[in-house]
């Protein structure tokens, strides 16, 4: 929390106007968003393929799939 504190303070001594502050600070809460998410799916596919794995299933390959959201996009590798 205190490195996004930081961050925005950052962006508020860099930025000349308030607009183009809040034009910063949406960029930026768009990339942590997309950030978390990627490490939700990455997870939740990490979870998934763990229990399939003990059922005694196998990954044959893994592809990579991208994921566009309205605050960005990530690439996820699903076995």
């Amino acid at each position: 929390m205190d490195t996004i504190i930081s961050k925005i303070s950052e962006l508020l001594k860099d930025t000349s106007d308030l607009i183009d502050f809040e034009e910063q600070v949406q960029i930026y809460v768009y990339d942590l968003l997309t950030a978390l998410i990627g490490r939700v799916f990455t997870q939740l596919n990490q979870t998934i393929k763990r229990r399939k794995q003990i059922k005694g299933w196998t990954v044959e390959r893994e592809d990579e799939k991208t994921i566009q959201f309205t605050f960005g996009r990530f690439v996820l590798r699903i076995p």
